[in-house]
Formats: C-alpha cells, structure tokens, sequence
C-alpha cells in the first residue's frame, strides 16, 4: 500500500508544480471572470482487464459523477472529480480459443473514482479543445460476475478470488475534449491502472509442454471513456 501512496503524492506533486510554474508564465494573460466551475458529468466506458490473457474492448459501463474546475489562469485549470465508473471484462472461460469460443464470462467491477486532473484550454479560456493529464484514486464498491460452476472449467475462477482484490485503486490519466458553448463538453478519456487488483502469490508457471488452462498471474484494470459534461456553475 505504501508504494500505491507514493504513487498518488508523486502525481499531486507534478501536477501542482506545474499549475504553479504556468501560473507564474501567464501572469501577462487575462484573468478569469470566476475562479471555479461545477460540472455534471455522465457517459460510458468501455474496458478490459490486463492479465486475463485476452484483448479487446469488450466491457462497457456507465460514468457519472461531479467534477470541480478551479481556474488557475485563463488557460488552466485543475480538477479534480467524483465518478462512478464500471469496469471489468467480457472473456471466455478457460484461455484457450477456438471457433466455438464465446464471451460468456462478464467480470463487473464498480468503483468511485476520484480523478485529478490539470486542464489546459488550447485555444478560446471557455471554448474549443483541451487537453488533460493527471491521476486517480479508485476504490472498489462492489463486484459482479458471472461464469459456470467452477467444476466446469479450468483456470482462474473469480468468484473464488473476488475477496482476495485490492479495493484501493490508482492510475494515470490522459484526455482531450473540446467545448460546444460555454457549457457543454465532450470529453474522451484513457485510464491506465498503475496498481493490479489482484496478485497470485502462488502463481507457478506452467511447463512448455503443458496442455492445461494458464492461470491469472496479476489483473489490472484500463479503460477508456467518453464524457458529456454540462457546467451548472
């Protein structure tokens, strides 16, 4: 866990920094007419899970939450949100393919995230693109998954290691959006989970020759999502 802190306070730091250096360059620029900005923000994700020993994007999910703008200059802003994001994965059981393989398995994972984000308007201070960079913390609010009895497949099972997942969450974040107005932006987000929410201590790697199911050595969550937001202050 305290590598996880480290983590956080580094990304709080280098964000800070910069808000203050930019803020120190943009003394000359117009100042803002209000200092901060509530938004209400909603959308999808779509997700996977790294260690699964599959790709695509074949989870999605809901977003939806508030999010604080505080204008540090004309062209920058720090925010910081409250989302409650859907992640996990769509796989199949087992991890070998083949022409019968189906996505049966969903893995629903729910968390509150709490984004920090720096803001830089590209062009107009309340109109046109932006870009975003920054980091998360998550906290895992509840699970659902669904797969067959375990004594119909091999390989990881994650009903019987749901309780064994970290509940705390941190990622990185990059973004870009423009606005339609002065209220209304869209906003598309990647999310990179530096932290894994599960870890297999008794992980032994099987043998070249093995014919049986691998079993999950870590599990990791990324996803991407897109944003409406509508600010009512």
């Amino acid at each position: 866990m305290n590598h996880c802190i480290k983590y956080y306070v580094l990304i709080i730091t280098v964000l800070c920094s910069a808000s203050d250096i930019a803020a120190q360059r943009s003394r000359k620029s117009q100042r803002p007419d209000h200092r901060f900005e509530l938004e209400l923000m909603t959308g999808f994700n779509i997700s996977q899970i790294d260690g699964d020993y599959f790709t695509g994007w074949d989870q999605s999910g809901y977003s939806a939450g508030l999010q604080v703008n505080a204008l540090m200059t004309s062209h920058l802003r720090l925010s910081v949100g409250m989302l409650y994001n859907q992640k996990g994965s769509k796989i199949p059981h087992g991890t070998r393919v083949t022409a019968q393989t189906t996505n049966d398995r969903n893995i629903r994972l729910n968390y509150i995230d709490v984004p920090i984000l720096l803001k830089v308007m590209l062009n107009h201070p309340e109109r046109g693109s932006f870009l975003e960079v920054g980091g998360s913390y998550g906290r895992l609010a509840s699970t659902d998954i669904t797969e067959r009895l375990p004594s119909q497949f091999e390989g990881t099972v994650y009903q019987k290691i749901v309780t064994e997942f970290n509940k705390n969450e941190f990622g990185l974040i990059g973004g870009l959006g423009f606005t339609v107005g002065k209220r209304i932006a869209i906003i598309w987000r990647y999310n990179f989970g530096l932290t894994r929410f599960y870890q297999n201590e008794g992980y032994i790697p099987p043998g070249p020759l093995s014919t049986a199911e691998r079993e999950s050595r870590f599990l990791r969550n990324y996803f991407m999502s897109i944003h409406g937001s509508y600010r009512i202050l």
